[in-house]
């Protein structure tokens, strides 16, 4: 699934629906074994009228494909008012700074004029360049100002709210955030995938949806909002695969 912008329209809560195909494995055998069973062992032999066998099967499809689908297309449209109105780009404040703190390469950012990128992924690390090469370097203390962080929180329902900040080490304050959303399925495909297993979640950055992999670099747009170094003006989203 590649990533794309949500569609316009009254339908366009569609785009957020998440299903692993345990709904459509109910419906299928609702139509093909259920209805046919009940048909043939309880509506004709009890029920005369026509019309009241259809509305029986009938009623038993909707219920059906209430129960499967009910709190997926739910979930779907709750999903999209938390996209479109919640989730994206935030920004409260800016800063001038020569480098900060955050698990992403130092090439990519150095044209805009930071001299440095600090890790604590695997350790204490400084990445700086030398001779046009990314040089890294254990370093004890820190000296960044500002950090990335990731924040994660469960929220009711088939949710889960991801926020990756930029904000002050001592302080806590934030300069701005990156909103994301993981779309879980319903119920039943809750209960497939717990017996059979299933696909990624959904990954939502405001109307962008995808899968995790569509969003390498989620992290730039925040990075060139909310930091400039010293001297420079506001940096341009970095071209990752420059030479």
């Amino acid at each position: 699934m590649a990533i794309r912008t949500a569609t316009e329209g009254f339908w366009s809560f569609a785009d957020y629906v998440v299903t692993y195909g345990g709904p459509s494995l109910v419906m299928t055998a609702v139509m093909v074994l259920g209805m046919p069973a009940l048909y043939l062992l309880v509506v004709r032999r009890l029920v005369r009228p026509w019309w009241q066998r259809i509305a029986i099967l009938l009623g038993v499809w909707c219920t059906a494909y209430a129960f499967s689908y009910g709190d997926v297309l739910s979930n779907a449209m709750a999903a999209k008012r938390l996209c479109e109105q919640e989730g994206g780009l935030k920004v409260y404040g800016t800063a001038e700074v020569e480098g900060f703190l955050a698990e992403v390469d130092l090439k990519p950012w150095a044209p805009a004029g930071f001299r440095y990128i600090e890790h604590v992924y695997s350790g204490q690390t400084r990445s700086e360049m030398v001779n046009g090469k990314e040089v890294l370097s254990h370093v004890d203390p820190l000296i960044s100002t500002y950090e990335m962080v990731k924040k994660s929180e469960r929220q009711t329902g088939a949710f889960k709210k991801i926020s990756l900040q930029m904000r002050h080490r001592e302080t806590s304050d934030l300069l701005g955030e990156m909103i994301s959303y993981e779309l879980y399925p319903g119920r039943v495909d809750h209960w497939f995938t717990r017996k059979l297993g299933g696909g990624l979640p959904k990954i939502c950055v405001g109307q962008k949806i995808g899968t995790a992999a569509y969003f390498p670099f989620v992290e730039d747009p925040l990075i060139a909002a909310t930091l400039r170094a010293p001297g420079h003006p506001p940096p341009a989203l970095p071209n990752h695969l420059a030479p």
